[in-house]
């Protein structure tokens, strides 16, 4: 595979500005892109403070208001995020979307029909599986943090169908 662009807030598009997918002509430009590259693999992933099970948590304790807006924000930058996966389905090529297992936005409508075709599939992949490490009052040890991915990539799901293995701590410490 070969490099291709990052569509992230955190880096510069061809015009010098992040990469905001809120915006239409950001949007459209990273379509354009996407057309003309027709990369093999396109990986995408929710925007995190959306749809996270923190923020599940947190929607009785927080300003209603700023919570709606986040999901608001999320489901919109969510809706692109799929289209751009149908269109490279469309075109015989594969997606990749990553999402923390058991989200709230898995219940997505858009998100459910996607996820029912034949050709795609979810899988969950807990991050200590691939060593994620975190530190915490028991020190530094694996991190559990539970991922789904859904996609029709075959090989790349087998590879990412990875559960916890020996792990350093008890599970209560987790």
């Amino acid at each position: 595979l070969s490099e291709g662009y990052a569509f992230d807030m955190t880096v510069a598009g061809p015009d010098g500005e992040s990469w905001d997918l809120g915006y239409p002509e950001v949007q459209k430009m990273c379509e354009m892109l996407l057309e003309q590259q027709g990369p093999t693999l396109l990986i995408g992933s929710p925007m995190c403070n959306a749809f996270s099970k923190l923020m599940t948590l947190s929607k009785n304790t927080s300003d209603e208001v700023k919570c709606q807006e986040l999901i608001k924000e999320g489901t919109s930058h969510l809706k692109f995020a799929f289209k751009l996966d149908q269109k490279q389905r469309e075109k015989g090529r594969c997606f990749l979307h990553e999402h923390p297992d058991c989200a709230a936005s898995c219940q997505l409508d858009f998100v459910e029909e996607l996820a029912w075709k034949e050709d795609v599939e979810c899988v969950r992949c807990d991050q200590c599986a691939c060593n994620q490490t975190s530190v915490d009052a028991y020190g530094r040890g694996l991190m559990l943090k539970p991922t789904g991915r859904l996609g029709n990539a075959p090989r790349v799901t087998d590879h990412l169908r990875k559960r916890y293995p020996n792990r350093e701590r008890p599970r209560e410490q987790w």
